[in-house]
């Protein structure tokens, strides 16, 4: 095994992962009208 010093790519794609692992933990579990308002609903506060 190799191991390297962090960089800005690999923080920044665990940052993300790490969001969307708590995005997943939010919606487990509900319907999937549930699920699908959450995501509309997050779209529209990112401004997507």
């Amino acid at each position: 095994m190799h191991v390297r010093p962090p960089s800005e790519l690999t923080t920044e794609a665990l940052h993300r992962i790490g969001e969307l692992y708590g995005i997943e933990a939010g919606i487990r579990g509900k319907s999937a009208a549930g699920r699908s308002l959450t995501t509309i609903l997050r779209k529209t506060r990112c401004g997507r």
